[in-house]
């Protein structure tokens, strides 16, 4: 899987285009007694494991606030950025640090007015799970619910690569309010497939991904989507892969994609518009 490494962030989301993400983290170093580090002069500082810039180097625009999702005996970091009534619990690609993965496309979303959800998986980023983790079902519901519970209007379940793999099989089970799949493959371990995910999907379900990626299917995927019985479209991104292909490069900056404009009005409910060719 490619990783896109981004060193700036476009000051506005521009409704015509769309673009890819790094990821941002924000951790402090652990407090100190007595004006005493709580560690010996000479010991390294525990790596970052909050969902942050100081984990994820990368600063998404809006200050993430770090939480922990706990599940089936596992903690996942989370961060959620932005106040939005129309939440996406974003799922990550196998690379790019977990969560971090996600970052600044987090912060542009934001900026739009929607609220993002982010965590690390159990396998990836800082996640803590046991040696029987809990099935990503049980893992991407804790999200939803946390998202439902602290003021969600809707929630959209927005997956790139691996994610989109995981968002589309556990819909059945998670049942959010829309999911957005970005090249995922047709099968992944501890997931419905996605063929038989989509055939029996009743919520809107978004599906993209370019014709020259090798990391995925994109002629099964476009099938799969087209096949689900809701409301539904396919989006044959130019080119990229995953939160690659929802930002672009220009003028010595990253900009978002139209990829990206249609994935947030799916977010907000707005299927009409979204169903428009970009």
């Amino acid at each position: 899987m490619k990783v896109l490494t981004y060193l700036a962030l476009g000051s506005a989301l521009v409704l015509g285009a769309c673009s890819t993400a790094s990821e941002s983290a924000n951790t402090s170093r652990p407090a100190s007694v007595a004006g005493t580090s709580t560690h010996p002069p000479d010991a390294p500082s525990p790596a970052p494991t909050a969902v942050g810039v100081a984990r994820c180097g990368v600063d998404a625009g809006v200050a993430p606030r770090s939480f922990t999702l706990r599940v089936g005996g596992a903690k996942l970091p989370a961060a959620a950025i932005g106040t939005g009534k129309d939440v996406a619990v974003l799922l990550h690609q196998t690379d790019g640090d977990g969560a971090c993965g996600w970052f600044p496309v987090a912060g542009m979303m934001a900026s739009h007015g929607v609220r993002v959800i982010a965590f690390d998986l159990c396998g990836y980023g800082a996640a803590v799970c046991p040696t029987q983790a809990p099935p990503p079902a049980q893992q991407v519901g804790a999200a939803v619910d946390w998202a439902r519970a602290h003021g969600a209007r809707r929630v959209t379940v927005v997956g790139a690569s691996m994610g989109g793999s995981v968002a589309l099989g556990t819909a059945g089970t998670v049942r959010p309010d829309a999911v957005v799949d970005l090249s995922g493959p047709m099968e992944w371990d501890g997931v419905l497939g996605s063929a038989r995910a989509a055939h029996t999907l009743r919520v809107p379900l978004l599906g993209a991904a370019s014709k020259g990626d090798p990391d995925s299917d994109p002629a099964a995927l476009r099938a799969a989507v087209l096949a689900s019985p809701g409301t539904h479209r396919f989006v044959p991104a130019p080119d990229g892969h995953g939160v690659e292909m929802l930002t672009s490069y220009r003028n010595s900056t990253y900009v978002p994609t139209a990829l990206l404009r249609t994935v947030l009005r799916w977010i907000e409910g707005d299927f009409a518009t979204a169903r428009r060719p970009a």
